[in-house]
């Protein structure tokens, strides 16, 4: 007989609990690793650690302008260029290979990366200093245009600077973006001032801003940079010494590259000085040709080189993790990236050049604009070959970067000399945009077979229009407007919002868009502060 009151049973969807919403459909406010988002975030976070500098090379052109003749900057111009040349010539490869190799022998940083790469870096170094030596002894100095009294603290200025890049790039591998940020920032910020002292209260030249340059990238090294770098140690496991050969093989033919880009870039100095007949030559054009290309190359090299600093690590660890195909679609969108960063920089310093010279330069190094629409473009293309080479890069065919390079110079010498007799600096400026573009298509022909490069054509299209408008409205401000420091500002301010929102109504950019973006940012510097703070923690605990 049935009980007289059974349990009542209750319907299984009762007993059980809703389901939570599977975490895949919830919208996330972080973006995906090796995503264009993410790189673009890494590259933001490196913008305080360019911007500084970037500015301060700009009001350097400022301070040596009232206080120096364009022949003295053109002097200083020539002493630095020798400085570059010392550091391309001995340790820059060694950063490319630091930034290659690194993700493979994290694991085995202390034991074998560090004592390899420092043994490298410390070789390179003392080899630097033996050929100034040598340059100061056999009287070499005079040829290359480089005043006596500048070799000195050029020297200087290139040992700071060795271990100050080899600092920048060891937290480049270790993807520390704002540990960058704070050593760069503390070497622009204190360099000027220093400078400044050194020409009101000790009375020097143009070589005071080589002294205080020497000496704020070895403040930055002492305070910020040395505990990531580790010590040289010698090749005793095989480990280090397979290490060591494949720095070599790897870093022999971009080494070469190098160098040929360092006279790509930098040669056109010299031939101002050697060939011109002109009062556009000799020191003063080289000087004109120094303030036209601080202007006008820092803000669009600091799109450039915020890119570089983020996008190669990112680049070479997704080619190993995940192939081809998936490097391919980041590229593209890190190319539209760059297009949205830099079109409006060379539309914007064509367009607006002579304010912007008489504004930022004084006296005779105003007449300088003249050039700022061609270096602009110039820049231009010169970052677009960073992109361009990726393949060439990852696929480690980097002979043919070097044979890319060398047709690319071949090109910009016999253009030099062509244009610089008949038309001074700016032929020199003419010849760069030539010898650039010449670059960037050949090396985008040589590496398409290992990774296809597609270009954002449409994008570029709305991109280039959206500048052009911008920066049309802009002129017709700079005319009417009488131009000082705050109008020149506000006018630069104006043409930014308007590209911006004429980037909106071509309907390249959304606001839906940007205001993901803008949480993603606040969103990763959140995620960045709370590690420093854990890692804090740490190092009191040991």
């Amino acid at each position: 007989m049935p009980p007289a009151n059974p349990p009542i049973k209750k319907p299984a969807d009762a007993t059980k609990k809703r389901p939570r919403k599977p975490a895949a459909r919830r919208k996330s406010k972080t973006a995906a690793p090796y995503s264009v988002e993410s790189v673009g975030l890494d590259a933001f976070l490196y913008v305080p650690g360019r911007l500084v500098p970037a500015v301060v090379q700009i009001l350097t052109v400022t301070v040596l302008t009232y206080w120096f003749t364009v022949e003295e900057i053109g002097g200083y111009d020539l002493a630095f260029r020798f400085v570059l040349f010392l550091s391309t010539f001995t340790f820059m490869w060694v950063n490319m290979a630091v930034l290659r190799f690194y993700a493979p022998y994290e694991a085995r940083e202390a034991r074998v990366f560090a004592p390899v790469t420092g043994l490298i870096r410390y070789g390179a170094t003392g080899l630097g200093v033996v050929i100034t030596v040598v340059v100061y002894a056999t009287g070499m100095a005079k040829p290359l245009g480089v005043p006596g009294e500048l070799l000195l603290p050029g020297l200087a200025v290139f040992i700071g600077y060795s271990f100050y890049e080899c600092g920048l790039a060891v937290l480049r591998a270790k993807h520390r973006p704002i540990t960058y940020s704070v050593a760069t920032t503390l070497n622009a910020g204190l360099r000027l001032p220093l400078a400044i002292g050194c020409f009101v209260w000790l009375h020097m030249g143009v070589e005071g801003m080589l002294w205080s340059m020497a000496a704020t990238y070895l403040l930055a090294h002492v305070l910020i940079l040395a505990r990531h770098l580790g010590w040289p140690g010698a090749l005793e496991t095989q480990e280090r010494k397979k290490l060591f050969r494949d720095i070599l093989d790897y870093g022999l033919p971009i080494w070469l590259t190098q160098v040929l880009n360092f006279f790509l870039i930098n040669l056109d100095r010299w031939l101002i000085n050697l060939l011109g007949t002109t009062a556009e030559n000799g020191l003063a054009g080289v000087g004109l040709y120094s303030v036209a290309t601080t202007l006008v190359d820092q803000p669009v090299t600091l799109v450039f080189q915020t890119f570089t600093l983020a996008v190669f690590p990112s680049v070479v660890a997704l080619w190993e993790k995940h192939g081809k195909e998936a490097t391919e679609d980041l590229l593209k969108g890190l190319t539209r990236l760059y297009f949205l960063l830099c079109l409006p920089l060379v539309v914007f310093f064509t367009m607006l050049a002579n304010p912007i010279f008489q504004v930022l330069a004084h006296g005779e190094a105003r007449t300088a604009y003249s050039a700022s629409g061609w270096i602009a473009t110039a820049s231009f293309f010169y970052g677009l070959s960073y992109f361009a080479s990726f393949g060439l890069h990852v696929s480690k065919r980097t002979k043919l970067l070097l044979a890319a390079t060398v047709f690319a110079l071949l090109i910009n010498v016999a253009a030099n000399a062509f244009l610089i007799p008949r038309e001074g600096f700016l032929g020199a400026a003419q010849a760069r945009l030539i010898s650039n573009f010449v670059l960037t298509a050949a090396v985008a022909a040589a590496g398409h077979r290992f990774l296809r490069w597609r270009l954002p054509l449409i994008s570029f299209l709305r991109i280039f229009a959206a500048a052009l408008a911008a920066g049309g409205a802009a002129w017709l401000l700079a005319y009417f407007v009488a131009v000082n420091v705050v109008s020149l500002a506000l006018i630069l301010s104006a043409a930014a919002l308007l590209y911006f929102l004429f980037l909106l109504f071509l309907r390249e950019l959304t606001s839906q868009g940007v205001a993901e973006s803008a949480s993603q940012v606040l969103t990763r510097l959140r995620g960045t502060k709370d590690r420093g703070r854990r890692d804090s923690r740490d190092n009191r605990t040991r």
